[in-house]
């Protein structure tokens, strides 16, 4: 029944953080079990799998994979690379931008050095997902940042899935979304964007 509305190992690490709380609790150690309390709430805040409904787009436009803030916009020489920065207080459900299949899924694990450290994009840890859509090829890599929060992922190589279907969690992340020199932008930089509802933008015709 949770699972409809949390992700299964964030109820698990509330569980065992409110266990933690109890047995503090009775040991008199108050504050360290209030602060074990309030992780369990947070924990369930962050995994929790909100109730939204995405435009319909019929393959012709990308949105917002997670909640975020557009960091900045790179003009590349085949197409643009939007990034994306997400907050500890934002949302961790990371939805498919696009409809499409699943052409390359690459993990690595790594640490959880902070954003501005040198070794940030070369040791953390980090998924990169590719989708073959109608349109093109779109590709999307999640970085960490720091958090007590693995990644997961709900789907697999090879998976068709549609526009704004939920695939996974990924907290207080870095986002790189590239798109094909065709596609017309529909954000700018600083914008909040909200995942599976914001349209990032569309292909052209």
């Amino acid at each position: 029944m949770l699972e409809n509305y949390f992700f299964q190992a964030g109820v698990k690490k509330a569980f065992i953080a409110v266990v933690v709380a109890v047995v503090l609790a009775i040991l008199d150690f108050e504050t360290v079990s209030f602060l074990a309390f309030v992780f369990a709430l947070f924990t369930l805040y962050v995994y929790a799998k909100p109730k939204r409904f995405a435009a319909s787009l019929d393959g012709k436009g990308v949105v917002s994979p997670v909640d975020a803030k557009v960091l900045r916009i790179d003009e590349e020489q085949d197409g643009y690379k939007l990034v994306l920065e997400s907050s500890p207080f934002m949302s961790g459900v990371v939805y498919a931008p696009v409809d499409g299949k699943i052409s390359s899924i690459v993990f690595q694990k790594g640490t959880r050095l902070p954003k501005h450290s040198m070794l940030f994009e070369k040791l953390n840890e980090r998924v990169a997902i590719e989708w073959e859509s109608e349109n093109g090829t779109i590709g999307m890599t999640q970085i960490t940042k720091r958090t007590p929060y693995d990644m997961q992922r709900l789907v697999r190589n090879g998976q068709n899935l549609f526009c704004a279907q939920p695939l996974g969690f990924a907290h207080n992340c870095v986002t790189e979304i590239t798109l094909p020199k065709s596609f017309r932008l529909n954000v700018k930089s600083g914008e909040k964007l909200v995942g599976s509802q914001t349209i990032v933008g569309y292909f052209s015709a």
